[in-house]
C-alpha cells in the first residue's frame, strides 16, 4: 500500500473474515467478502484495516494506524473510481472530531476473552487504547475496566 500525500509504503498480509451466505457452498466470486489486514510501514507505524471486496480484484476499506489516526483506502480501482470513493469517505467523516481532538477519557469498560489457563486475555485495541492502567476483575464475569 502507498499513501497519496506522504508516499509512505506499507506491506503486510490480510485474511478473509466474512463470506456471504450465498458464497459458502458455491464459488460466486468475491463480491461482499470482508477481511482484515495488518501492515507495517516504512516509518515503522503499523496499520490495521477492515476491507470489503467489490470483486476479486477491487474493493475499499478503513482502518487506524498505531497512533490511532483513521484512514480510508481503495484497491484495484482506476484513479477516477478511487477518487470518487475517497471523496465520499471524506464527506462521511467531515465535521467529526479529528484524532487528538477528543477529550481525555475518564475510564470505561470493555469485553475481553480469556484464552489461556495462565490468564491471557484478548480484547479489541479500542478497549484499551489510551489506558494508563488496566484492571481485570477475578470473578467469572471477566469484566476489564480501563482507567
Amino acid at each position: 500500500m502507498r499513501t497519496r500525500e506522504s508516499k509512505l509504503v506499507c506491506e503486510g498480509a490480510g485474511r478473509v473474515t466474512y463470506v456471504p451466505e450465498y458464497q459458502r457452498d458455491y464459488d460466486y466470486g468475491c463480491r461482499g467478502r470482508q477481511g482484515i489486514t495488518r501492515l507495517v510501514c516504512s516509518d515503522r507505524r503499523t496499520l490495521t484495516a477492515n476491507w470489503r471486496a467489490q470483486s476479486c480484484e477491487r474493493g475499499e476499506g478503513v482502518g487506524t494506524d498505531s497512533d490511532g489516526a483513521r484512514f480510508t483506502f481503495s484497491f484495484g480501482m482506476s484513479q477516477a473510481e478511487a477518487q470518487q470513493y475517497l471523496a465520499s469517505a471524506a464527506m462521511e467523516v467531515a465535521g467529526k472530531p479529528r484524532y487528538g481532538d477528543q477529550p481525555a477519557s475518564r475510564g470505561g469498560s470493555g469485553t475481553g476473552f480469556l484464552v489461556s489457563a495462565d490468564g491471557l486475555v484478548v480484547t479489541n485495541h479500542h478497549v484499551i487504547d489510551g489506558a494508563k492502567t488496566i484492571e481485570r476483575k477475578r470473578d467469572l464475569s471477566g469484566i476489564c475496566r480501563r482507567a
